[in-house]
């Protein structure tokens, strides 16, 4: 029988040794339901943590006091608890293993995509309104760049920012995060200038660059070729 074994008081009085007790516990554990089972005195003596002798003393005992009724055979014994009924066996709660409690773990479903999870406790800072623009934010960034906020402290700071941008706009926010994922960008930055297709707060590029550089460039080789024939000429002679 497993569970809780209440044994009554008056079957207590007549076993008087806290050993003897320890021994019919342990026969109450290793009965069926039927209070019955089937020993190796020696064996359970082992078991049990007793010698042989103080086993077969207790057994005889139980039986004197028509606790137990046993029976010896061949080579084992045959134990028959009395009055199984009256020892109340609470079945005991069946515990969840570490597997089971992982794999209820796993299969809560997950959250719908674009919502942010915010676990327990929930993160006080994000307001409802930006839940969904904030939360697409921090999926795109784990699946893009595999790049999570480590902290709280990290996270609140990429949620001002955004809040801050949209200018508390939750619509203006979801305009931000589709820009920076249309344009693979991995910062937040203000809606894009329509001229110049680029952040407003993004350093604008210099005019006509490597046009600019090109030219420059030439110029300093023709001077430098001026100045090379002008030395020449003079150590020549030449005026």
């Amino acid at each position: 029988m497993s569970g809780i074994i209440s044994i009554p008081r008056a079957v207590l009085e007549l076993v008087p040794s806290a050993v003897h007790r320890g021994i019919l516990v342990c026969l109450l554990e290793r009965a069926d339901m039927n209070g019955e089972l089937v020993i190796s005195v020696r064996g359970f003596a082992d078991e049990a943590g007793v010698s042989y002798q103080t086993m077969r003393t207790a057994l005889s005992k139980l039986s004197d006091n028509a606790i137990i009724n046993a029976v010896p055979t061949q080579r084992l014994t045959r134990i028959v608890i009395c009055d199984i009924g009256c020892y109340n066996v609470t079945p005991r709660k069946r515990q969840r293993s570490p597997n089971a409690t992982a794999n209820a773990m796993t299969n809560q479903p997950k959250p719908e995509a674009g919502v942010l999870d915010m676990g327990q406790p929930r993160h006080g800072f994000v307001a409802p309104a930006f839940e969904r623009p904030f939360a697409e934010w921090l999926d795109y960034k784990k699946e893009q760049f595999n790049f999570i906020y480590r902290t709280e402290r990290s996270l609140k700071a990429a949620y001002d920012k955004l809040v801050a941008l949209s200018g508390g706009n939750p619509r203006v926010a979801s305009l931000i995060v589709n820009q920076s994922m249309g344009n693979g960008w991995k910062g937040l930055f203000e809606l894009k200038n329509n001229e110049t297709g680029t952040p407003r707060n993004a350093s604008p590029r210099p005019q006509g660059g490597h046009a600019a550089r090109r030219k420059e460039e030439s110029g300093r080789v023709a001077d430098g070729l001026r100045e090379l024939m002008d030395s020449i000429a003079r150590e020549n002679g030449v005026g």
